[in-house]
């Protein structure tokens, strides 16, 4: 457990970012080995020399409801659930490991913002493919890309990619400054392209192992499979209840539960044993 002492106030963990010193991979194990003992002081430890990671995945998700100061306050608490459930006899780094938690608590911050304002996931999951494309192709192309360039790139159409922008606070300039964050995207993105890069492939890549496994005639059942990519949303806009795919399947909502349960634990032991860049996404699902 982090010690109730730790800075959680937004403006001071921004602040405070980037003077701590990032870790070795002998005192991240050795930090590591403590905290699981109980030592509440190297847990604390392992979450502040991680704070940079924390801001740097959460200049992605600025402009879509909450500031970049509470973005990595949401971001620090991932880092807090990382660092009390990281393994460090697997062979695999602390910020790999916690990128996934940082992601998974500022979306559901996200998403819980957003839900208060009545906008859906799926229209969440949109501005953010939006933005991230806006980004990469200015940079690409060296100015910003025009509605139709946008349209033509995420595959939505031109309206939609007005009407999206519409409800949201993506900037459309690189120089339009970023809510309370002092300087431009331009400049965040001079600074964090080649990490940020780095954790979005990360990101990618264990969307694709995940899909790869969803669809395995040879780990999962064909029920299985319907329910879970269901259940999540997994290739479609919204994620379906157990009660609604039980009724499609012809099942109760108990049986739903129990084959999606089932279907979990399947992919969980597969992650485990295979991937250990895989690790916090099987963590999750257990």
């Amino acid at each position: 457990m982090i010690s109730s002492h730790v800075p959680l106030a937004s403006s001071s963990l921004l602040r405070r970012a980037p003077f701590y010193p990032a870790l070795s991979a002998a005192e991240e194990h050795q930090l590591a080995i403590a905290g699981r003992a109980g030592n509440s002081s190297a847990s604390e430890r392992m979450v502040l020399c991680n704070l940079r990671l924390a801001v740097s995945i959460a200049r992605d998700y600025t402009g879509l409801g909450l500031t970049l100061e509470d973005l990595v306050s949401e971001g620090s608490m991932g880092l807090m659930k990382a660092a009390s459930k990281f393994d460090p006899h697997h062979r695999v780094r602390f910020a790999t490991y916690a990128s996934f938690w940082v992601r998974h608590s500022i979306l559901r911050a996200l998403y819980n913002q957003n839900r208060v304002i009545r906008l859906p996931a799926h229209v969440i999951g949109r501005l953010l493919k939006i933005k991230q494309v806006l980004e990469r192709m200015t940079s690409e192309l060296g100015r910003e890309p025009n509605r139709e360039e946008l349209a033509a790139e995420t595959g939505l159409k031109g309206t939609q990619i007005t009407d999206l922008l519409a409800v949201s606070a993506i900037p459309l300039s690189l120089h339009a400054p970023r809510g309370e964050e002092n300087g431009t995207l331009e400049d965040s993105i001079a600074d964090d392209l080649a990490e940020n890069r780095a954790l979005r492939q990360e990101a990618r890549d264990q969307s694709q192992q995940l899909n790869r496994l969803l669809k395995s005639r040879l780990l999962l059942t064909s029920r299985e499979r319907t329910i879970l990519t269901s259940h999540f949303g997994i290739g479609t806009d919204e994620q379906e209840s157990f009660e609604s795919i039980g009724a499609r399947l012809g099942l109760t909502s108990e049986r739903v539960r129990q084959l999606h349960n089932k279907g979990l634990a399947k992919l969980r032991r597969k992650l485990k044993g295979d991937n250990t860049n895989l690790i916090a996404l099987a963590d999750y699902l257990g």
